[in-house]
């Protein structure tokens, strides 16, 4: 017995503790309110009484907002409401409020916590199409954009331009293709989540579409891509399967520019694949055939019997 009324007392000490003198207010405002054309926004709250010695009636409020104290209308014993009008365009704001009662035949002020709100005119209806290729330009459609909104994909801030207050425009970002990202709209007004965004993988075109080499011999062939490359250039990660066979240099598409010409040269006679790869790229294989001169006069004394097959054909 003598445990439970330790306990017991212990609680009734953390309730005075915890409730104090003080009535508690309820703030029934939320957090973000949608702007309206009439620019008033009800700011509302309920007081609890925690104390039955509290003369109900003796309650008053006042609510410091923008940095000035306003008196708010009771609409209730324990009800208030103050209608604010910001100024100047103005989207976020800190309040608080003042709560007068007597106690005890005492006048007391109860002083609640600081509160924040945000008034939002703006949403995000969504991407003109939630995909794209790396440095291609899609649209993201909504309401209340201003000039210096950023657009950001799997964590890459991208090129993003004010077009309208409806209407932004950004510039999809080189990375990995085939995989969707999260994006983010980020505003001094406040940010806004905007769901997943597939990056597809570019192409890279190859012209000609196979190399075929005698051992010894070089050739020039051109590697395309559909988009300017970036500013630092678009360095190519060629390799190969018959690495004794290919002669080249490093290959970058310089900045600015779509395309660059390579210079290949046949070494050991091989049949195989180039692999050329680059960040945000589909892999491009092309076919390759370094010929020695045996194979060459086999590949002609072939083509000879082909072309006699053809044309003499056997009866």
């Amino acid at each position: 017995m003598k445990i439970k009324t330790q306990i017991s007392v212990v609680l009734c000490s953390l309730s005075l503790i915890l409730s104090g003198c003080f009535s508690m207010v309820k703030n029934e405002t939320p957090k973000i309110i949608q702007q309206n054309n009439s620019n008033v926004y009800p700011i509302s709250i309920e007081v609890c009484n925690t104390r039955s010695k509290v003369i109900s009636d003796s309650y008053s409020a006042s609510i410091v907002i923008d940095g000035k104290r306003h008196k708010m209308a009771k609409v209730g014993k324990t009800s208030f409401t103050f209608n604010y009008e910001p100024s100047g365009g103005k989207h976020k704001t800190s309040y608080y409020f003042d709560i007068n009662y007597i106690s005890d035949g005492i006048l007391k002020t109860y002083t609640s916590e600081i509160y924040q709100l945000s008034i939002t005119n703006r949403y995000v209806v969504g991407f003109e199409c939630n995909r794209g290729r790396p440095c291609t330009q899609v649209s993201l459609l909504g309401r209340g954009f201003v000039d210096g909104d950023t657009v950001e994909i799997g964590g890459a801030f991208c090129d993003t331009e004010f077009v309208s207050p409806n209407v932004l425009k950004f510039i999809v970002p080189f990375m990995e293709g085939g995989k969707s990202y999260r994006a983010v709209l980020y505003s001094n007004n406040g940010d806004i989540g905007l769901g997943d965004f597939l990056i597809d993988a570019a192409k890279i075109n190859v012209e000609p579409a196979s190399i075929a080499l005698k051992s010894g011999e070089r050739q020039i062939f051109t590697i395309s891509i559909d988009i300017d490359a970036p500013e630092e250039g678009l360095p190519l990660e060629i390799t190969t399967d018959i690495p004794e066979s290919i002669i080249m240099h490093d290959v970058t598409i310089r900045s600015g520019e779509k395309s660059a010409n390579v210079l290949i040269g046949g070494g050991e006679p091989g049949i195989g694949t180039l692999f050329i790869e680059a960040p945000g790229f589909e892999e491009c294989r092309i076919p390759v055939t370094i010929y020695g001169e045996s194979d060459i006069d086999s590949r002609i004394d072939d083509e000879v019997a082909d072309f006699m097959d053809d044309f003499f054909p056997e009866d």
